[in-house]
């Protein structure tokens, strides 16, 4: 058995995959900066040129863009919307950067986030050539990781990746641990972890999704004490967290401000969440109308969808690959957002459930291969339309 598991992890490490994530991300990045271009000069009637690359930070770019500048702040008494409610990993790492080379906030944040996706495409190929390995496929490991990283970067909000936002460093947080804990090698999901809960509050599902596969291994080798071991090395990846919950405690002495924060926005409303969604959007699923024109339709059509996209997914893991933690990771990704009441913003919370799209790629491969390519088609062209209209700053698509 060993001997097996030696030989898989050697079959793994074999593939290198870095070549192959630099080169499509730098293909990607260069049709969304012409998308970005484009946009300014047909919709914002703008000249081509590099201060476009400012609208990277559009709508909540400009809260870290905030935070970067002024700090956290918060006015006691009605609630209003303030930077409290956005977690400091991604903005502090920016100032760290910018302050110590004298650079441009912005420059600085978008570069490093597309770094980091360099580094999120090449995590996801090597999850997805173990998970290859794994369930049978390991002649075609290489082209089921090559898919899962397309799929990636087609996902109708995988331009959020490399704007001046917090999910490239989240969702790298979240394929990290996930790779390294299938390894068992869980001391090297803490960093992964501590970057995840540090970058966003949803960040806390991939501590609880590690935990899971612990247990999952658990059932195989039946070891308790491993498994108690390998749960308290993961307990310290709530560190993040915890950290920004104490500074909220200590500077405005509410640890949870960042979650009473968001009724500024219209979440948490005391409104039960599932009739709110029910009664203001699946109930208009076939009314154009109701949401503002066409656009807004398609967009609020594709965060309606994007639950049950999931639940297609995690029934495709458990029945085809007997893997539990997909549902975990998927129910909570989809549990959290849903329980504010809003759906809206679904496609790109449900960035953190990429750990489980090898899954995906790995049957239609199989089974379907034809409606995989349509579906990455279709899915790359929605991702472009609503990046037009993010960048161009006419309405949020995100």
């Amino acid at each position: 058995m060993q001997n097996k598991q030696a030989n898989l992890w050697r079959r793994i490490n074999q593939d290198n995959f870095v070549w192959w994530a630099i080169g499509l991300v730098s293909v990607w990045r260069m049709l969304l900066e012409v998308v970005n271009q484009t946009a300014q000069v047909v919709i914002n009637h703008k000249p081509i040129g590099l201060e476009n690359i400012a609208r990277w930070a559009n709508w909540d770019g400009g809260w870290y863009f905030n935070i970067n500048n002024v700090g956290y702040h918060h006015t006691p008494g009605p609630l209003t919307q303030e930077n409290v409610a956005f977690f400091p990993g991604f903005p502090e790492t920016i100032g760290l950067i910018a302050r110590a080379l004298h650079a441009d906030y912005i420059i600085v944040g978008l570069a490093l986030n597309l770094f980091v996706t360099a580094l999120l495409v090449y995590a996801v190929m090597n999850l997805a050539s173990l998970l290859a390995v794994r369930y049978g496929a390991d002649k075609k490991r290489r082209t089921i990781a090559l898919l899962s990283a397309l799929t990636l970067l087609a996902f109708p909000s995988s331009y959020f990746l490399v704007a001046y936002y917090a999910e490239a460093m989240l969702v790298l947080g979240f394929v990290g641990a996930v790779y390294f804990a299938l390894r068992g090698r869980y001391w090297a999901t803490v960093p992964f972890l501590i970057v995840a809960t540090a970058s966003k509050s949803t960040g806390v599902i991939a501590v609880i999704t590690v935990a899971i596969i612990a247990l999952e291994q658990w059932w195989q080798d039946k070891n308790m004490t491993l498994l108690v071991k390998k749960w308290l090395i993961t307990s310290l990846g709530v560190s993040g967290l915890f950290a920004f919950m104490t500074y909220l405690w200590v500077k405005f002495g509410d640890p949870v401000l960042f979650y009473h924060a968001q009724q500024a926005w219209g979440r948490n409303s005391p409104v039960f969440f599932g009739t709110r969604l029910i009664k203001d959007y699946y109930f208009h699923l076939f009314d154009p109308r109701h949401f503002g024109g066409m656009y807004g339709y398609a967009l609020n059509v594709c965060w309606m969808l994007t639950p049950f996209v999931l639940l297609g997914v995690v029934i495709i893991a458990w029945r085809s690959y007997k893997a539990y933690w997909p549902i975990v990771l998927a129910g909570l990704a989809m549990a959290l957002p849903l329980s504010t009441g809003i759906p809206d913003s679904l496609h790109r919370y449900a960035l953190v459930a990429v750990p489980i799209v090898p899954f995906a790629v790995l049957w239609f491969s199989k089974y379907k291969p034809a409606i995989l390519y349509v579906l990455l088609s279709v899915s790359g062209l929605a991702m472009l339309l609503f990046a037009a209209v993010f960048l161009a700053g006419n309405r949020f698509s995100g």
